[in-house]
């Protein structure tokens, strides 16, 4: 009966461990059949008596899960196994306790059901605040640089958290100060100092890990940056220069109609009129740079990756429409992602509105009262795809393994419980609606 109620316990404490190391949201009802799953498997092979095998289903069961809710391998690894190793550190630590401390006999331990409650209990919480300690040290360091666990050295981290679980959880089965097949107290304290030794090598070992991504990602950011900035420059240097020419043209044009006006001659006039205002009138509309009416953003990242790409936009003949009548001074949501949302939409955009007969886009930034919402609307003329297609890792209308970008813009969202994004097809016209509330919603569970 004991063995039943503890696995529970494990159970439990394994998915509010995880949960509470995963950054983005997730819904309660999915959260709960996952967990009565994972103890309806568990408890099957564990009355069969295969208990290796119950600790690889309860192990086993959250990766496949995690997965299923990321689509990311290194993370679906990484999350359960460190949930393992926090609750093994806490059920020793609780182990030196009741020997050592309280002096509780082992046979009292194992029968008393009262004591596997308070111990769940206080695993439970600890498990909780350990798991969001650590979820916040390692989320403010990863978002500051938008990071993932990715490539060879996700794949390190990932291998090096194995390794430690199986160390772990075999000194935890052979030194275990329950254990009673270790009668000796000299052989106890030396489970407990290595025990503890390898839990100083696993800290140090994850803060150099850490220090690594860290590093690779600050140089990544650096280099987006970067980029960013040189091809904002650019447009601005462009555009400098259409302005220099611009009045050169004009002094020239005035000079010339002085000529036609000093010798009366308005026949002249009206031919210089025609065969040389009206064209560069024209070149001008067409070259119309709008970016001055994005002086509302305070932001000076957003209105320079609105700039960049809606100058990028009129020079290949979309018409834009930019509306941002009321003062913008900040978003609720990391600068660096939102960045990264508003560069994926506005380079769909424009890539299917420049295919158009009449390409036509609409930027709007609007600040209501509880929230900043941002509308991008452009036309198409090719058939859409389902919605929920195009969302989908590798999906593209381009061909294979090139649609990244609304895949990644679906991964950066799922981070945020405060921002919604909504796509609407309608008479032509493709609309993504991004809602960015300045509190968190009721109702949903953010791990």
């Amino acid at each position: 009966m004991m063995q039943y109620v503890e696995l529970v316990g494990i159970i439990m404490n394994l998915y509010v461990s995880i949960f509470s190391l995963y950054s983005c949201r997730i819904k309660w009802k999915r959260l709960v059949g996952m967990i009565v799953i994972t103890e309806i498997i568990s408890l099957i092979f564990l009355m069969l008596g295969w208990q290796q095998v119950t600790v690889m289903a309860y192990l086993i069961i959250p990766c496949i899960f995690m997965y299923l809710q990321t689509s990311d391998v290194v993370l679906s690894i990484s999350l359960p196994v460190a949930g393992c190793l926090i609750i093994i550190v806490w059920d020793y630590f609780l182990s030196v306790l009741y020997n050592y401390v309280f002096l509780v006999n082992q046979s009292v331990i194992k029968n008393d059901v009262s004591i596997h409650w308070i111990t769940f209990c206080i695993e439970f919480i600890g498990t909780y605040v350990t798991s969001r300690t650590i979820k916040k040290f390692v989320r403010d360091k990863f978002k500051a640089y938008n990071g993932h666990l990715k490539g060879t050295i996700g794949v390190v981290a990932a291998g090096t958290l194995i390794l430690m679980l199986f160390v772990f959880y075999n000194t935890n089965v052979v030194f275990a100060p329950n254990n009673s097949v270790v009668n000796s107290n000299t052989m106890r304290i030396k489970g407990i100092v290595l025990f503890f030794s390898y839990a100083i090598l696993l800290i140090i070992v994850i803060r150099t890990i850490l220090r690594g991504i860290i590093k690779e990602m600050e140089l990544k950011s650096k280099e987006n940056e970067f980029q960013s900035l040189q091809e904002y420059t650019n447009k601005l240097e462009k555009l400098h220069k259409d302005m220099r020419g611009f009045r050169h043209d004009y002094i020239n044009i005035l000079l010339s109609m002085a000529g036609y006006i000093q010798n009366r001659d308005l026949e002249g006039l009206e031919r210089f009129f025609d065969d040389k205002i009206m064209p560069l009138s024209k070149a001008m509309k067409s070259n119309n740079f709008k970016i001055g009416l994005l002086q509302n953003i305070e932001v000076p990242e957003i209105k320079g990756m609105f700039s960049a790409k809606i100058i990028r936009a009129q020079e290949t003949g979309i018409d834009v429409y930019i509306d941002v009548a009321e003062s913008i001074k900040s978003f609720n949501m990391e600068i660096i992602d939102l960045s990264r949302v508003i560069g994926i939409l506005l380079d769909n955009a424009i890539e299917a509105s420049e295919k158009c007969d009449r390409p036509s886009m609409k930027v709007a930034v609007i600040n209501k009262d509880k929230s900043v919402m941002i509308v991008i609307i452009n036309n198409y003329n090719e058939e859409i795809p389902p919605i929920y297609k195009i969302y989908k890792r590798g999906f593209s209308t381009k061909g294979d393994n090139r649609g990244i970008g609304l895949s990644n813009l679906k991964d950066i969202i799922g981070k945020y419980p405060n921002v919604m994004l909504d796509t609407v097809i309608e008479d032509n016209q493709f609309k993504q609606i991004i809602d960015i509330k300045n509190k968190i919603e009721e109702g949903v569970f953010n791990a």
